[in-house]
Formats: C-alpha cells, structure tokens, sequence
C-alpha cells in the first residue's frame, strides 16, 4: 500500500487521533535499502539483478519495496508491479499479468512493436492489451505444448530486456508466497535472462508461509544459483527503531520504558508495532504509560487481537461492512460489495469513510471502484471473525454478485468464481463450484499454465462428488482425461521422465539420477522443479521460534490449502476416455 498523509497529534489532550501515519521517512532499513541502491545502480549500468526480499507478515516487505520503487524512479527507471492474489482464485500468471499490463500500456504503438519484436503473439496470450493495441497479431503458431511455453516465458523476457534498454526497468513481485506455480517457473525463466538486461526484477515473500512442497520452496535453490541473484531477509527494528516509529505514527515521542516494552511484546515487527502504538494512542494509554510491568498487560498478546481491538473501535455499519468486504479477499470492487450487503452506494462509501480514514483499506491506484485492505492480516482478522456457517451463505452471495458484475466478460474471473462457490460448495454451491472450476481448468491450459490447470481440475473433481449431478460418471470421465493431459504437458505423466528436450536433444539425469534437469527449455515446465530438491536448496524456516513467530504475526502455512492436496493423481486415462466418449463427450486438452 502507498503511504498514507500524515495526521496531526491531538496536542489538546496530549492524545493522538485513531488514523494513519505512515512513516515519512523509512525505520531501521538503511542496510537493506542500501543494498537495493546497489543493484539499481548495476541495473542502469546493464547488470540485471533479482532480489528475494523475505520476512515475517508486517515485517515491512512492501514499505521497503515502495521506498526502492520511489528511489527507482528518481533515477529514471520505469517502475512496474504485479500483486499475488492471496485469497486465492486469480488467473494464471497473474502478477506477471499486471506487471506487462503496465509495460503495455505505459507505450505507444510504435515503440511497442519493436519491444514485442516475434513474441508478440506469446505475450498477447496473457495479456489481452497488446491485441487491443496491436490488432493485427494473431496466434502463436502452432507448436507442441512444451515448446509453446518455452515460447511464451522466452518472449517475456525478450519484452522485458527490450523495454529496459531504452528506460531502465524495475519490476516488483509482491508475495510471490501466493503465487501459482506458473508464475514461479517464470520467474526462474527470467532470472536466467537478467544478464546483461537493464532490468531489476524485486520478489517479496513470506518465508514463514513455506512448506517442502511449495513451488517457491523448490525454486529458491535454482535462484541462488543464478548471478543475478540476491537474497535480503528482514528482521525486526531494534529498541531506537521502534521508539522511531512510534513517533513517526503517533506523533509522540514515547518514553524509554514505553518503546523497551513494546519492543518486547513485539519483537520490533513494525506493523505489530504500529497497530500497537494507535491502539494506545487512541485508548489514551500511550504517554501516561511509563511503567514496563504495567505495559506488559496493556499490551495485547498478538496482532489479530490489536487488529480486532482497533476495529471493534469502528462505528457499527463500517465494521459490518467491512467484514462483508473481508469475503472477497484482500482487494474488492465497491459495486460487487454494494450487491453484497444490499445498501445503495451513497450509504456503502459513508461506511466506508472510517476505515479509510484509519487505514485499514485505501484505493487501488489505477482501478477506480476498487479498495484494498492496508494488510492482508486485517483482511485475515476481519474475515475469521465471521462465524463459519455464515461464511458459507456470505460466500455463496458473493460469488452471486461476482457473477452479476462480471457478466459481459467472465472468462478472466472463472477462478475468482469458483473459488467462492467452492467455499460454498457444502451449503448447495457445488454445481456452479464445479462448472467454473472445469471451465476456469481449461483456460488455464490455454494460456499453457498446465499446473495451475491441474489443481482446478483437482478441485472440480472434489466439488463433482458432493454435487452428485446427473451424468456424474462421464463428467467425471471428462475430467480425469483433462487431468491426464496436463500431466503429460508438464512432465509428470507416467513415462515423461527421460523424454528428449526441444531440438531433441536427450535430458541430462537430475543429481540424484532421477529424469532431466532443469535447463533453460527444462524451465518452462515442472520437470525439474517438482523432482530436483538440490542439496544446496535453503530450507523453509527452521521449527526454532517457528510457532512463536506464527503466533505473534498471526500467519501460518497456507500453501497446502491453495494447491488443493498436492500433485494430481495419474488416471488410467485409455480408460477414461473410454467412459467418456459414449456419452459424447470429447477428450479433455492434451489427450492424444
């Protein structure tokens, strides 16, 4: 989120206003900012870099993001972003989506050309501006499906090489610990490409969020091979940085005992720290507090519980309100929320009003009638505040009114759609579950994102057996033919180890003697990803503090939940299309 004006402290009474001060200046991350300049510095000069930026959730990832994006951009570099959707639900490659979107649209006609060069039609396939702006490109042509990636990912980064040569580049990934397996592959894809590119490409994750299996677990070894790589790992501010920020967000000036005692209740984590200082500024508690044991109760035991304190201070309709738009994830659109909680739209922005006011949601910049939630943890609070039975019905209306406002073109929100019915899928939802979830599977295999095609098809079969539909059988059939052809487009169908490369030459045996390695074609699908675990691969966070942490940011691993129960099963699919073909159906993509 881009900081916020200050307020000015309430100097009457010594107390200071319930709303958002961001930090004029950034606290306590001189180093790893000075790190970042650094590799701006070689990225104009055309040393290409990627940096990993990992932390704990309210570490301050983003602001430090932001302030480099800024500095970016004071030394002349085009400064792009892409968001991953972490409340699950959005198209393939989504970050990289918004990210080119900006390249996109940030040219004219005439320098786009050049910058597209032969990839034109590859990066039309995920991006739908460039055939708005460039009418006359067409397919790609026709080609097997490896080599159809391989494609894709190579004109990605020819784009991006070319944009930077003639503007230096800087391209911000934003938890890429929610990103699909898709947009991870090609993000190893480029970073093999930085060489000699005017380009930074910044990635920031959540470590904590990590699990042996995650697709980033798996790609943070090949990254730490590549020369353009860089890893920085955020850790909470010291006593002065804290005693810093209190300032910067309040306005006052906190005593020693004051900012020592919210050091050790938060561990310095800056967003905890934040929250904290507002909570007791606007409780009146902030400067009479001087006693440290008597901080030691003041100070709530975690940053849902700050965040639930802070919002249970709202006026009743704007928490209400807020707590619909938690539903929708962390951003939402306003006329979707105005269907869901049935006010007109005068009425739903006057509810609004207070939450903007203090902090917890602001606009999207670029996307007029969107809001966004300031931290995915007060998303997380609000949301699993709502009981879970009336989460189920709030779900099924959602994806109602999602459904209404994306009626003209519903095809890039098939997963958004599903997702919701899915969540509804025990209280009558599974039908629709089911249908968006096949339909949303096989657009994915259009824009060749075979894994994320798999786990949607995964999930249609799961909403398929509490839905129990007429002709269960062959749309069953259908979908495990589907299946299976994603399991032979990205390498893990049985027989696919050893397969020869594009331009026949045979796959080198992994370090532990199983199928191919990851060579630059070997990138474009999961070949090496999935099977390699090099011995050099960094380990998710250690178990050391590992429920401490978790604990006090309120997160924990969400990667199982969203890659739907890990990798799909291999059907007998001679046998499947069997079954399905008497009923009509055709083979799923894939099935030859």
């Amino acid at each position: 989120m881009a900081p916020a004006q200050s307020e000015s402290a309430d100097t009457s009474e010594g107390l200071v206003r319930d709303r958002l001060r961001a930090a004029p200046v950034l606290v306590g991350r001189d180093g790893e900012l000075g790190e970042l300049l650094a590799g701006l510095d070689a990225a104009a000069c055309g040393t290409g870099r990627l940096f990993l930026l990992a932390g704990d959730p309210g570490i301050g990832k983003s602001r430090l993001a932001y302030e480099a994006a800024a500095r970016a951009r004071d030394r002349g570099f085009k400064v792009t972003w892409g968001r991953c959707w972490e409340a699950g639900g959005a198209p393939a490659y989504w970050p990289w989506v918004q990210a080119l979107r900006a390249l996109v649209r940030g040219v004219g006609r005439e320098e786009l050309v050049p910058q597209l060069g032969a990839g034109a039609p590859f990066v039309a396939q995920i991006v739908a501006e460039v055939a708005e702006i460039l009418p006359e490109v067409g397919p790609p042509p026709p080609m097997g499906a490896e080599a159809a990636r391989f494609g894709l990912f190579d004109a990605v980064a020819a784009f991006m090489r070319n944009a930077g040569a003639g503007q230096p580049l800087m391209v911000v990934l934003d938890d890429l610990h929610a990103a699909d397996a898709p947009s991870i592959l090609l993000l190893r894809f480029v970073a093999r490409e930085l060489g000699e590119a005017r380009v930074l490409v910044l990635g920031a994750y959540r470590d904590m969020e990590l699990d042996r299996g995650h697709p980033l677990t798996v790609a943070l070894g090949e990254l730490s091979r590549e020369p353009a790589t860089r890893h920085v790992r955020l850790s909470g501010l010291d006593e002065a940085g804290v005693a810093r920020l209190i300032r910067e967000v309040t306005g006052v000036m906190p005593r020693e005992s004051v900012a020592a005692a919210v050091y050790r209740d938060t561990e310095g984590n800056p967003l905890f720290v934040g929250e904290v200082a507002r909570l007791l500024a606007a409780e009146g508690r902030l400067e009479r507090a001087g006693d440290p044991a008597g901080m030691e109760l003041a100070i709530p035991a975690g940053i849902r519980e700050v965040i639930g304190r802070r919002a249970a201070r709202l006026p009743e309709p704007c928490g209400r309100v807020l707590g619909l738009a938690s539903v929708f994830g962390r951003e939402f659109w306003l006329p979707a929320l105005e269907r869901l909680c049935g006010v007109g739209a005068g009425e739903l922005l006057d509810s609004l009003e207070e939450a903007i006011a203090a902090g917890l949601v602001a606009a999207v910049p670029g996307a007029p009638g969107r809001l966004r939630f300031s931290h995915a943890l007060i998303r997380d609070t609000l949301y699993e505040a709502i009981p879970a039975g009336r989460r189920l019905r709030l779900h099924q209306q959602a994806g109602e009114a999602l459904e209404a406002f994306y009626r003209p073109d519903l095809d890039p929100h098939l997963a958004e759609l599903a997702r919701h019915f899915v969540e509804a899928a025990a209280g009558g939802g599974a039908g629709k579950a089911a249908g968006y979830a096949e339909r949303a599977g096989h657009r994915a295999v259009g824009l060749l994102a075979y894994e994320e095609a798999a786990r949607l098809f995964k999930i249609a079969l799961a909403a398929l057996s509490l839905a129990r539909p007429p002709g269960e059988d062959q749309a069953r059939c259908r979908l495990l033919v589907a299946l299976g052809g994603c399991a032979d487009r990205d390498g893990r169908a049985p027989g696919g180890q050893g397969r020869a490369a594009p331009g026949g030459r045979p796959r080198a045996p992994l370090p532990d003697g199983r199928g191919a390695g990851p060579g630059r074609a070997g990138l474009c699908g999961v070949r090496g990803a999935r099977r390699q675990r090099p011995a050099d691969n960094p380990a998710p966070a250690g178990r050391a503090g590992h429920a401490r942490r978790q604990r006090r940011c309120g997160a924990g691993p969400r990667a199982g939940a969203r890659r739907a129960g890990g990798r799909a099963p291999r059907p007998a699919r001679p046998r499947a299309t069997r079954c399905a073909q008497p009923a009509g159906d055709r083979p799923g993509p894939g099935v030859r």
